[in-house]
């Protein structure tokens, strides 16, 4: 499934009356409030990846932040294999629960050549997928240009707070309550947040069709 058109939110709630900051928007202050790592692409921390290695990473409080020219956001950087031939970058961002809210790291990426010079920001079009161990999430394979060595993985923060996919399929809604219930959903909503789960597998050759 491709990426869908965005629905624009405001990420209150009411509740009794009371106004309480949605999860997203909370998140997205901290993130304001975190210094940024480093002034340039070549002073992050890449992280190696192999062919065929699947990694899996989480984007957290923990997580550090850059500012990029779309704005803070948090990201993940890996080393690239050199490769002769066809190669792509294998890419799931997981649906994760923050304070029982269904959000997702929207991810973008920008491909850096050997000296750390860009190669242009690629979009990945996501396709819904689900697994045993991983639940629900969004798969895409991006082409990795041939003078590509490293891949830096951001969000945008003009995206936070908008529907980022619905899911055609049922899914398990908590409502709360004094005593919680689970309501089951046809099209669940999926908010882009700063604060996701990734997964990446560097893939060569026939593996890297899509």
């Amino acid at each position: 499934m491709t990426r869908l058109r965005r629905y624009a939110v405001t990420a209150v709630l009411v509740l009794g009356g009371c106004a309480i900051q949605h999860p997203v928007t909370t998140y997205s202050q901290l993130r304001n409030e975190q210094k940024p790592c480093c002034v340039d692409f070549r002073e992050m921390r890449f992280e190696m990846l192999s062919v065929a290695e699947r990694r899996s990473f989480e984007i957290d409080s923990d997580t550090p932040v850059f500012l990029f020219k779309s704005g803070r956001s948090k990201f993940v950087a890996v080393a690239l294999p050199t490769l002769s031939g066809p190669s792509a970058l294998g890419l799931q961002t997981h649906v994760i629960s923050l304070r029982l809210e269904p959000v997702a790291f929207d991810p973008f990426i920008v491909f850096l050549d050997n000296g750390f010079a860009s190669l242009g920001e690629a979009v990945p079009q996501m396709r819904m997928t689900t697994d045993f161990f991983s639940g629900r999430a969004w798969e895409s394979r991006v082409p990795i240009p041939k003078s590509a060595a490293y891949a830096i993985v951001y969000a945008k923060p003009v995206l936070y707070q908008t529907f980022m996919y619905h899911n055609p399929e049922k899914s398990l809604t908590l409502v709360p309550g004094p005593v919680p219930l689970v309501l089951s959903t046809q099209a669940a909503p999926i908010m882009a947040a700063p604060h996701g789960k990734i997964s990446l597998e560097v893939l060569h050759g026939a593996a890297s069709k899509p």
